[in-house]
């Protein structure tokens, strides 16, 4: 069986195709940094996701911002969250946390906005400038997005 393609995964491969060999196959990934500031950046990236969000109303929430793609399909919810992303992308809402899932790839994209045409996909970031990764980031969101069935008309980053 072919693993998932996460959006984790993807960019792993993007910055080193060794991390990605690793992720896939379970190989411990050499620590750069101790968990206790991977923890802090994750909770300081919760934070910032929290205030973009009240940026927008008539929200839908599909999953917690602290959600890891890697872990996603793991959890006993996740086609749950898949249908409920689907019944808020027909709702035409503003969808928090969408999972979207098709042909071996998974993305789960920080905010999904309906336009008058179709989505915009948008990606919360707590950094002060855009990096070329970013790029990577809502390039693969917008593939998975589309596959899905979404016109996607724009993406962009909150930062």
């Amino acid at each position: 069986m072919v693993p998932t393609l996460t959006k984790s995964r993807f960019l792993r491969g993007r910055q080193c195709s060794r991390r990605l060999w690793l992720a896939v196959h379970g190989g411990p990934e050499p620590g750069i940094e101790s968990e206790d500031i991977w923890a802090d950046r994750e909770a300081e990236g919760a934070a910032v996701e929290s205030i973009a969000e009240r940026l927008f109303s008539n929200t839908v929430r599909i999953g917690e911002a602290d959600q890891d793609d890697e872990v996603a399909e793991a959890r006993p919810t996740f086609a749950a969250l898949v249908c409920d992303t689907q019944a808020a992308i027909g709702s035409r809402r503003v969808v928090l946390q969408a999972h979207m899932h098709r042909d071996g790839l998974l993305a789960i994209t920080d905010i999904l906005e309906p336009t008058p045409a179709g989505w915009t996909v948008l990606e919360v970031k707590a950094s002060t400038s855009e990096r070329p990764i970013h790029d990577w980031d809502l390039a693969f969101q917008w593939i998975v997005a589309e596959r899905c069935g979404l016109v996607v008309t724009g993406a962009g980053l909150l930062l």
